[in-house]
C-alpha cells in the first residue's frame, strides 16, 4: 500500500486516459521494486516461503505493468487479483505491525 490500492481500485474505476494509465503502470513498478527488495533483505524467517512470495509478487506486479502498457483493463483485473493474493499469502506468514504506516 498505496501502491497497490492503485491497481485495486481499476476493478471500480477504469483509467480514463493516457496520464491515468502511467498511474497505473508507475505503482506496478513500484511494487515490482518492492519484490526486488524483498528477494534482497537478509530473511531471519522462513527464507523458503519469503523468496516464494517475493517472486510471486514480483510476477503479478510485473504482469500489471504490462497490462497497464496495453490499456487493458481485464489484464489488470486479473494481475491484480494475483497480486492481491500474494499480499494476502505474505501477510499471513508475515503480519504487519499495527502502527505500520506506508509512505
Amino acid at each position: 500500500m498505496p501502491a497497490s490500492n492503485i491497481v485495486f481500485t481499476v476493478a471500480n474505476t477504469e483509467p480514463r486516459n493516457a496520464q491515468d494509465w502511467q498511474q497505473v503502470k508507475r505503482n506496478a513498478l513500484n511494487l515490482v521494486a518492492s519484490g526486488e527488495w524483498l528477494l534482497s533483505s537478509p530473511a531471519n524467517k522462513d527464507q523458503r516461503v519469503w523468496q516464494q512470495s517475493a517472486n510471486t509478487l514480483l510476477a503479478a506486479a510485473t504482469a500489471v505493468a504490462k497490462a497497464a502498457d496495453a490499456n487493458d483493463v481485464e489484464a489488470v483485473n486479473n494481475a491484480g487479483n494475483d497480486l492481491y493474493a500474494s499480499c494476502e499469502s505474505c501477510h499471513a506468514h508475515y503480519p504487519t505491525k499495527p502502527n505500520f504506516k506506508s509512505y
